[in-house]
């Protein structure tokens, strides 16, 4: 995500930054030009929330996660509705938070309605409420802020009034760029301020209705009345730039926080802050988990931590310990650069604070936890009776913030899915039928037996059967291979009744895979680069045509194979310590 930075009013976690060294003769003035926010329409990303709403009395409906709740008025609505909220895919590239479809899209009341969104300080790391705003999705997928956004801040809420449905999601209107970092001793990183409106509606102060947001781009110098700087590093400001750079060691208060002070069109005082962490010679870089267990004569171990950075020679057991969530954990290789120790898969201390202790010097570096919910179905049926669905539970435990930095590479080049991963199948029983009369006559019937929580544990890849996948990790999320054939679950019974005949019946026992995607990478993307952050909600491209069930068949001129479809979907997911 390319924002984040925040309001004094906020503290920051922080993030590596690819860090330069830049002069601010280098430093050319920004543009003022801003081409609209135009993107993709989301896909769906969570599940549906619907209720009937009387048009004579109104009423309210809340989504199924709680985050939005649409308050409708007594004769809002022509006629009694049933009203949705849906999670969908953010495609702007700027997301925060979630954003909504809200159904039946298009609609238009009589009277305006209210749109809430409720919000977590999680989600607005760096991002102080007073500068978002609530912004919508036209028709031609540019979007829309709304200026009459309410901020209830006690309650942690944003609200707007709208006489229409469409898509919905809120943005930061100004931040700075990059709002967290860290640097090593006397190492450099540009700053910039940047904007998502046009230059003719930032300086407006009676705005209306709405305006155009635009993609993100640099403020223009007159509207930065200055940079704040009283760290021990050094700070060249030149307009909407700056150029920060650290001090030769660590300094007592750490990060040091660079200010950034803009004329808003609001009253008040606004310092957006980029808040910037200096790397002692004592550091963690990046940590990296090994979900691959190991049982062989020579070797046998569990899940394993890597931990990356600068930690000097080992001192000896009886010196030097690392701790997860205050619980020691065994040490199984000390290097000057590489820290390998066996953890636990789960308990308090799989995941959290991990701080390295060696001759009296110590850091800390957050170990994240996440569970991804994949959900699969494979439409079998033109109707959807016949289709295969499995849900796929996901842990991941990482480093969302500076994996590979410190010239170091990850010694793992993939790794197993955590052991407590698994694969869920859950499907109601379902029948179809269907008449040829061309090469045969008769009727052909498929029924399918109903799965009621199937587990299918996760297995290690090399085994070769069951729920496996191998895991790739990278400085923008996990990147998976999943390998899912999970033999004879469903019970299917086939039937031929002919025109003229006796009718033939035979009951197999299917299986259920993960077709369409197997073995493809499949990438769960961090919302922001933060330690604390969310995965992203997705939904790949759907297959379409890609199998019709086993039993059934269709005369050629009447078998449309568009209606087959295989698709994938996974909401956003909440990290364990957020």
């Amino acid at each position: 995500m390319k924002r984040i930075l925040s309001l004094l009013v906020l503290t920051s976690t922080v993030l590596f930054f690819s860090c330069k060294k830049t002069s601010v003769d280098e430093i050319s003035q920004p543009s003022p030009s801003g081409s609209p926010l135009v993107s993709p329409a989301g896909t769906a990303a969570g599940a549906v929330s619907s209720k009937l709403i009387n048009a004579t009395t109104g009423g309210s409906i809340t989504s199924a996660d709680g985050r939005v709740t649409v308050n409708i008025p007594a004769n809002a609505l022509a006629a009694n509705t049933t009203i949705g909220i849906q999670p969908i895919s953010n495609t702007t590239g700027v997301e925060m938070g979630k954003t909504y479809r809200l159904t039946p899209h298009g609609t238009k009341f009589n009277v305006p309605v209210t749109i809430s969104f409720n919000y977590a300080d999680a989600e607005l790391t760096g991002v102080a409420p007073e500068v978002m705003t609530i912004a919508y999705q036209d028709d031609a997928g540019a979007w829309k802020a709304m200026n009459n956004t309410a901020l209830n801040k006690p309650a942690k809420k944003f609200s707007v009034t709208t006489k229409h449905f469409s898509d919905w999601g809120y943005f930061p209107l100004v931040y700075i760029q990059p709002g967290e970092a860290r640097v090593g001793p006397n190492e450099s990183v540009d700053l910039k301020v940047m904007y998502l409106l046009s230059q003719e509606d930032w300086e407006l102060v009676a705005l209306p209705d709405e305006s155009p947001l635009t993609h993100p781009r640099e403020l223009l110098s007159s509207f930065i009345k200055g940079w704040i700087f009283n760290g021990k590093g050094s700070l060249s400001p030149a307009g909407s730039r700056a150029v920060y750079k650290a001090p030769s060691s660590v300094p007592a208060q750490n990060p040091e926080a660079v200010n950034a002070e803009i004329n808003f069109r609001k009253k008040g005082i606004y310092l957006l802050v980029a808040n910037i962490t200096v790397l002692g010679e004592f550091h963690i870089d990046y940590l990296d988990v090994d979900e691959t267990e190991v049982n062989l004569p020579q070797i046998s171990h569990g899940s394993r931590l890597f931990i990356y950075g600068n930690f000097g020679n080992d001192p000896g057991a009886a010196n030097r310990s690392v701790k997860i969530n205050n619980v020691d954990v065994s040490v199984m290789t000390w290097t000057p650069k590489i820290i390998i120790c066996e953890i636990v898969t789960v308990g308090p201390a799989s995941s959290g604070e991990v701080v390295v202790s060696s001759g009296g010097k110590t850091t800390s570096k957050l170990l994240n936890d996440w569970v991804v919910e994949l959900n699969y179905a494979k439409k079998e049926s033109p109707d959807g009776a016949l289709t295969r669905k499995t849900t796929f539970l996901m842990r991941f435990r990482g480093d969302a913030i500076g994996y590979g930095s410190g010239g170091q590479a990850s010694l793992l080049p993939y790794t197993d899915l955590n052991k407590t991963s698994r694969a869920i199948i859950d499907m109601p029983a379902g029948s179809f039928s269907n008449s040829v009369t061309v090469s045969t006559c008769g009727t052909y019937t498929v029924k399918w037996d109903a799965i009621t929580g199937l587990v299918s544990d996760r297995t290690l890849y090399s085994t070769g059967t069951g729920f496996r996948g191998r895991v790739y990790k990278s400085a923008t999320g996990f990147g998976v291979k999943i390998k899912s054939i999970i033999e004879s679950p469903l019970k299917s019974t086939r039937i031929f009744a002919p025109c003229i005949g006796a009718t033939n019946q035979v009951i197999v026992n299917e299986p259920i895979s993960f077709d369409g995607y197997h073995e493809e990478t499949i990438w769960f993307n961090f919302a922001t680069q933060t330690a604390r952050t969310t995965i992203k909600a997705g939904a790949p491209p759907m297959l379409v045509g890609t199998g019709v069930a086993p039993g059934l068949f269709w005369d050629a001129q009447d078998v449309n194979m568009s209606l087959f479809t295989t698709k994938i979907s996974w909401a956003e997911a909440i990290p364990k310590f957020n």
